[in-house]
């Protein structure tokens, strides 16, 4: 892993978050303007919602945990890289 890999991932991950952070207010425009009587619309800007607010953490996540050298994996399940943590200090 490299610095412009990572500079790359990075970017790539906080276009997600912007993505992301579109559909949920689109389906937030579709709720209200569905309104309370708005039967199949109102439940599909609802599922479109939550799977927005699903997306945007998952991709902040990755985004905010994207440094180059812990490689795959899940950000949460694996903690701060040992060089990093020991050199660096806390955060």
């Amino acid at each position: 892993m490299s610095i412009g890999s990572t500079k790359i991932w990075r970017l790539g991950w906080l276009l997600g978050v912007l993505l992301s952070l579109a559909l949920t207010a689109a389906c937030v425009v579709g709720i209200v303007s569905a309104g309370p009587d708005g039967g199949g619309a109102l439940i599909g800007s609802t599922a479109g919602f939550v799977l927005g607010l699903l997306c945007v953490v998952y991709t902040v996540l990755h985004w905010w945990h994207e440094d180059g050298v812990r490689g795959p994996g899940l950000p949460w399940r694996s903690g701060r890289h040992f060089v990093r943590h020991f050199w660096a200090g806390p955060r």
